[in-house]
């Protein structure tokens, strides 16, 4: 059906803001993990050149202090916005493509609009035919094409017809 094919370019528009939105959050989270990643190894390098130092002054060894306790209280920090970013991301695609989610709700919705044209038009072809019983097709294992009323309902919906059964 011609609506088919709106319907899905509506919803591949919509997809790929979604996913840009989601692409944008994952490069945040990146950033967040490069800095720990960062964090961790300057806090190494600082730990281990204290470490092998040894009888270094006072005042450097002070200063050596609040600087790693500065980065630990850094690194801590940036762990918990990371934390938060990651729990976001997950949040955003459960929102957007879960079960519940926006994307399977919006198909519903616009293609709820060709379901009803469908059964109206069946409704009508049956009543204009006088049919007491229409069927899907994937149920029938053989039909007389002599009850087979695909044809008057494609061309009521205005649907090329590449085969009827």
């Amino acid at each position: 059906m011609p609506a088919k094919a709106e319907v899905q370019r509506i919803l591949d528009q919509e997809t790929a803001i979604w996913e840009q939105r989601f692409q944008d959050r994952q490069q945040e989270m990146q950033v967040y993990l490069d800095s720990v990643t960062a964090l961790e190894a300057r806090l190494k390098t600082l730990r281990d050149t204290t470490a092998a130092g040894g009888n270094q002054s006072l005042a450097a060894d002070t200063t050596m202090a609040d600087t790693l306790a500065f980065l630990t209280a850094e690194q801590e920090r940036l762990e918990k916005v990371l934390e938060g970013k990651k729990k976001n991301l997950l949040a955003y695609y459960h929102q957007i493509y879960g079960k519940d989610g926006v994307l399977n709700r919006r198909n519903a919705e616009l293609t709820q609009s060709i379901l009803e044209k469908l059964h109206s038009t069946i409704s009508d072809i049956s009543q204009t035919l006088q049919l007491s019983l229409v069927l899907d097709a994937s149920a029938l294992l053989y039909i007389d094409q002599d009850y087979n009323y695909t044809k008057q309902v494609m061309e009521a919906l205005n649907i090329e017809t590449q085969r009827t059964r």
